[in-house]
């Protein structure tokens, strides 16, 4: 039953602008409804998880505490400000907590990877049939085509965010080609999951126009070819190169990270049309109107009083570790970059016990993928935060010693004190 409610909950995700109740969406009801569920296993004594579950969970909850307080220190002494980041922050924090409670086995992670390709499915054809002007959505994101064919313009769908969509073909790619010969309900055969989720990739370039998605699936499978590589007997000197290809990547996210405006300045010209030029001319003029925002309050984040002026502005800043810095200073920036350190060092962990260790190999690839992903948009949304939280799961397929749940609720409640 939780594995099937965890599932829809993904499911939903992509529908989160379609408001059911008030300004809340079927995700955003569904998720503290599976929290409370959670809670409620735990007081009852229902939920057996091993002692490195239940240590992750608990730094789980420390780590999500310590990010939501960084981020909110910085607008202490705001009006609306405070509490609109409070709530989105907390929002956020919940939605990367609950893949880490539910996803304790191979079968919750395959009901997860599931969702996770169907929702791209969704996410492409909603793309391309907005492109194409079939799908009419108020809140659709069009623009004029970059590849020259005026019936097919750029659009998202019903997707808020082309980094989100980035993320989510290219762990739906790694998925498919990490499960290539094993048979499910996506298809029958070894290698048609493959085909078919190539497809969806390039009607989704074609309809979407966005150079983060091709950056992003290429160092997402990059990542992954090296990193297995790497784990086979080869020689030294194959280490060494497969080694140097992967830091090679890493370096070149930072470099974008730390130089990100001198790098459009030279990229410039790439995209195919003036709205592409005219696209980074704008994030060039928005990378520097953060950066004077923040560059005298570096530690805890711009002025309240700016922050609460130039709220809008900050959200939908196109890098997400700039939004942080701007928003939440430092510390945020710093908070962030040791959730994904951890995520990744969890995902060693899994592959090092031997449990679901193909699946290991794809979320550190996902996760580095998310890394070049964030350099080019906002980040910090339901998706991001949900796919973050499953790659800092630790779901087991063996029988492994369990804890008592009272155990649990022991450690958790010292926690809270």
């Amino acid at each position: 039953m939780m594995r099937f409610l965890l599932f829809v909950w993904i499911l939903s995700l992509p529908f989160y602008q379609f408001s059911i109740i008030g300004s809340f969406s079927v995700d955003n009801m569904l998720a503290p409804f599976l929290f409370l569920v959670w809670l409620a296993q735990v007081s009852l004594g229902r939920q057996s998880v091993t002692a490195l579950q239940a240590n992750n969970i608990i730094k789980t909850f420390i780590l999500a505490g310590f990010y939501f307080v960084a981020h909110i220190i910085g607008l202490i002494g705001t009006h609306d400000a405070i509490w609109q980041s409070a709530y989105s922050s907390a929002t956020n924090m919940l939605y990367f907590i609950l893949p880490v409670l539910f996803i304790r086995t191979a079968q919750d992670l395959k009901a997860f990877k599931d969702a996770i390709i169907i929702i791209a499915i969704i996410a492409s054809i909603s793309g391309l049939l907005s492109a194409l002007g079939v799908l009419e959505l108020a809140f659709a994101r069009q623009a004029e085509s970059r590849i020259g064919v005026e019936s097919l313009q750029k659009s998202i769908g019903v997707f808020s965010s082309y980094g989100d969509v980035a993320i989510l073909l290219s762990l739906a790619l790694l998925i498919v080609i990490a499960d290539r010969k094993e048979r499910s309900f996506i298809a029958l055969f070894p290698y048609l999951k493959i085909i078919m989720m190539i497809v969806i990739c390039v009607i989704s370039i074609a309809s979407m126009q966005s150079r983060n998605i091709v950056l992003t699936i290429m160092t997402a499978l990059l990542s992954y070819w090296v990193i297995g590589q790497l784990i086979k007997k080869s020689k030294i000197w194959d280490h060494i190169l497969y080694g140097g290809i992967i830091l090679v990547v890493i370096l070149s996210a930072t470099v974008i990270t730390l130089f990100s405006t001198q790098l459009l300045e030279i990229i410039q010209g790439i995209g195919g049309t003036k709205e592409a030029a005219g696209t980074v001319d704008s994030r060039l003029m928005q990378y520097r109107f953060m950066w004077d925002l923040v560059k005298d309050d570096i530690l805890v984040g711009t002025d309240p009083n700016i922050h609460e002026k130039y709220i809008n502005e900050i959200n939908l800043t196109h890098n997400m570790w700039l939004k942080e810095l701007v928003q939440g200073g430092i510390i945020t920036v710093f908070a962030m970059l040791i959730i994904l350190w951890r995520a990744i060092m969890v995902q060693v962990v899994n592959y090092k016990q031997g449990q679901v260790p193909k699946d290991s190999l794809v979320l550190i690839s996902c996760l580095l993928g998310m890394i070049v992903a964030t350099q080019f948009y906002p980040g910090g949304t339901y998706l991001f935060w949900c796919i973050l939280g499953a790659c800092s799961a630790m779901p087991f397929e063996r029988d492994t010693k369990v804890i008592e749940p009272q155990i649990i609720k022991n450690n958790l409640l010292r926690v809270a004190r």
